[in-house]
């Protein structure tokens, strides 16, 4: 199949990613300290032109070589799949390295936190819990009955 022009960097060394329509946008801690210049570590940008912004929600214009090729001939494992295919409207969180870009018109998303996005939820919801739910599974394995919480920096 023909790819388009994102296809280079979909399966980069962080990979595999998504090329997105973006219609929201989140800004996370880590966007902050890019924009602010208050950066650290991989958090700045390490060349130009820089596009900031992880946490989006946006309409999946291409997927991975691999998921494009191997799609409706059953080559691929199941647990290897994408839970989502062109034209689905997804949600994606901030990661580490890798492309970000959630900002732009375009953006680059990490596919292994990607989701889709329920019909029935906003895409300005479903960008600001992007992030914010992650931390529901950990709370899950760490939280007891009966006890107390303080969850900082939740307001958004």
């Amino acid at each position: 199949p023909e790819t388009g022009p994102g296809s280079s960097m979909l399966m980069g060394p962080y990979g595999p990613f998504v090329l997105v329509k973006v219609l929201s946008v989140a800004l996370a801690p880590g966007d902050w300290r890019s924009l602010s210049g208050m950066t650290g570590g991989m958090q700045g940008p390490k060349s130009f032109p820089y596009i900031p912004g992880g946490d989006c929600c946006g309409i999946v214009l291409e997927l991975p070589p691999q998921q494009e090729e191997e799609e409706g001939e059953g080559t691929q494992k199941e647990e290897e799949r994408l839970p989502f295919k062109v034209g689905d409207r997804i949600a994606a969180r901030f990661t580490g390295p890798g492309p970000k870009g959630a900002l732009g018109q375009y953006a680059i998303v990490d596919a292994k936190v990607a989701d889709k996005v329920p019909e029935s939820m906003s895409s300005d919801d479903a960008a600001a819990l992007a992030s914010a739910s992650f931390a529901i599974p950990l709370a899950d394995t760490i939280l007891e009955t009966d006890k107390r919480v303080l969850v900082l920096g939740a307001g958004g």
